[in-house]
């Protein structure tokens, strides 16, 4: 310590103290010795404590500059419009994009497509932003709709962050701006495409299978045994045809999330009946349906819509596998923790890896084009069952044996009771 003062007493003792130390003493030798070495050392201890002071002083503004410099690296190296402002709204800093749009209206939306705003339009609007973020002293996100100079609308997503200082106010607000307009054209082409499915596609498929129907049951007079035939394959078609519609929309739906889940109490002892029902009157192949229940009854909390989509599409896979004149055995397990629907039959080996591959969301498994294995829209299902708290499996044995079914939270106990529930 006293190494340090006498090293900052050199440092910083100014001749002009020495002057005065010598004139207050009136000349004297021993005075001027003695108020000279007083006088050192209070100055000595002063500029110590101010060099201290300025050091910690320094540190403090260096982590300020880092701080800056980190914000201002991610605004500048931005790929959307990005900027600085304080908090009176004048621009601080910004990259390219966030430059020409705060400061003269422009916006490259695309190298072909550059659009211009009024100034004060965009200044007027995102100070009023600026002002509800200083208000409530947090982040905001929203969407504005700016008009171009042209009279063009565009929607543009924006996003302002607060930076604060070292006392804790906010200093300065980093906004980035994203144009959304294609997001919104791209949904409305995905909400075309779904119309044209369901209007244009779906209806007539529905149309050509009731008018099969008919012709099957001879509303319209007696068939030939060959007419049966080809009227049988033809149903078989549109049918298989309208299950793979349906799971393009229904993989449409969960990708997009636009269905939530609306749940019911549902019995599956009465529901799994009507599924098989309509499974079964719409194929012609000698297929025998045993339903098999450890309970007298159990309750599930799902969305009867949504589970009647997931029931049916797993028999309808397992129908069109199933080796001819076999049988499909649904049974129906409530254990402790949560209810088991298991469905099996006997038809081609799968490979577990193939069956894998059919729960990606992007599957191009060919086999379910052949109607061999459980490939129908194993995603969607997934996502479905899932949404409902449960989880879903596919097995398939060397022996022929193929499995497939889910499992699913339970709402209260049943009866314990083994009991063969139908047989189809």
């Amino acid at each position: 310590m006293i190494k340090s003062l006498l090293f900052n007493g050199i440092s910083f003792v100014p001749p002009i103290y020495l002057l005065l130390t010598v004139f207050f003493s009136n000349f004297i030798v021993e005075n001027t010795i003695l108020y000279g070495v007083i006088s050192y050392f209070i100055f000595a201890a002063y500029f110590l404590s101010l060099d201290t002071f300025l050091a910690k002083k320094n540190d403090s503004a260096l982590d300020i500059v880092d701080l800056d410099a980190s914000v201002y690296s991610l605004v500048k190296h931005s790929p959307i419009i990005s900027f600085i402002t304080d908090t009176n709204g004048n621009f601080v800093a910004g990259n390219s994009r966030g430059s020409k749009f705060y400061k003269s209206g422009i916006d490259e939306i695309l190298d072909s497509e550059i659009v211009y705003f009024s100034i004060g339009d965009i200044k007027l609007e995102l100070n009023k932003i600026d002002n509800k973020l200083l208000q409530i002293g947090q982040s905001m996100e929203c969407q504005k709709e700016f008009i171009s100079n042209d009279g063009e609308k565009y929607l543009y997503r924006i996003s302002k962050i607060p930076v604060r200082g070292n006392n804790g106010k906010i200093e300065t607000i980093v906004t980035f701006i994203c144009n959304i307009d294609a997001q919104v054209r791209i949904q409305k082409e995905r909400e075309t495409y779904v119309s044209t499915l369901t209007h244009d596609i779906k209806t007539p498929v529905i149309a050509q299978i009731r008018a099969l129907e008919l012709l099957l049951n001879e509303t319209f007079g007696t068939i030939t045994k060959e007419q049966r035939e080809m009227f049988t394959i033809m149903l078989e078609s549109c049918n298989y045809t309208y299950e793979m519609l349906k799971s393009v929309l229904m993989n449409y739906r969960e990708f997009n999330e636009f269905a939530p889940i609306h749940c019911t109490t549902v019995d599956i002892n009465e529901f799994i009946n009507d599924c098989v029902l309509e499974v079964k009157a719409k194929t012609s192949k000698n297929i025998s349906f045993d339903i098999i229940s450890n309970k007298e009854q159990i309750l599930l909390n799902a969305d009867r819509d949504e589970l009647k989509n997931v029931i049916i599409s797993f028999l309808s896979t397992s129908l069109h596998s199933a080796y001819e004149n076999s049988n499909i055995s649904i049974e129906l397990i409530q254990n402790e923790t949560c209810f088991e629907l298991k469905i099996s039959c006997f038809g081609p080996y799968i490979e577990q890896e193939k069956i894998n591959k059919t729960f990606n969301k992007n599957s191009t498994n060919k086999e379910k084009f052949d109607r061999i294995g459980f490939g129908l829209g194993l995603y969607s299902l997934k996502k479905i069952i899932e949404a409902h708290g449960g989880n879903i499996f596919v097995k398939s044995h060397p022996d022929n044996r193929n499995i497939a079914g889910f499992t699913l939270p339970l709402i209260a106990a049943g009866k314990d009771e083994h009991k063969v529930l139908a047989k189809f």
